[in-house]
């Protein structure tokens, strides 16, 4: 069963742990690879019986599951790292936003100011 955690670590912090989380990643991802090589090489040699087979590939999928998610959560991490320090430096001159009568389409004359 997967369940998130959550835990501080300074900021400077996240891309040392993105690295570290990015090997295991890659680790997975690799053993999904020779899980896979095997499971060609069971299917090549096997004699119209293919559970084994089956449950090879079954494996590998599972684990280029957790890679996925591995990588997703990586993803996030620096994501809001990016935001962290380049948020203000991306948001447009002139922000959408949505007016009483529910029209997305106005925009703001005060862009947030006073």
């Amino acid at each position: 069963m997967r369940v998130k955690i959550s835990y501080g670590i300074e900021v400077e912090e996240i891309p040392n742990l993105s690295q570290d989380l990015l090997v295991s990643a890659i680790e997975t991802l690799q053993d999904s690879t020779e899980s896979l090589s095997r499971a060609l090489k069971e299917l090549e040699d096997s004699d119209k019986k293919f559970l084994t087979t089956v449950k090879m590939l079954d494996k590998s999928r599972i684990k280029l599951s957790k890679a996925d998610l591995i990588l997703s959560d990586i993803q996030s991490m620096l994501e809001g790292l990016d935001d962290h320090y380049n948020g203000e430096k991306n948001v447009p001159e002139r922000r959408f936003a949505v007016d009483p009568s529910g029209n997305p389409d106005e925009q703001t004359k005060n862009h947030g100011e006073g």
